[in-house]
């Protein structure tokens, strides 16, 4: 959290699986900008060329007939 949100008086209710919650954002920590990535290409957020998958993307990608 941020030490804005905490001054200002915001404090969160506990994450439910907290331990499990800061297991994997130390792992997260821990790797390199591309292996991030590549996690995000595997739970498919992103597509292996960068684009975010439909699900995610505000706007579906424009057809390239159009």
């Amino acid at each position: 959290m941020s030490d804005r949100a905490e001054f200002l008086g915001f404090r969160p209710p506990p994450h439910a699986n907290a331990k499990i919650h800061e297991r994997i954002m130390a792992r997260l920590a821990k790797m390199s900008p591309q292996e991030v990535f590549l996690t995000a290409v595997r739970a498919g957020i992103y597509t292996p060329d960068g684009r975010l998958t439909e699900h995610y993307a505000d706007q579906p990608e424009e057809s390239a007939a159009s």
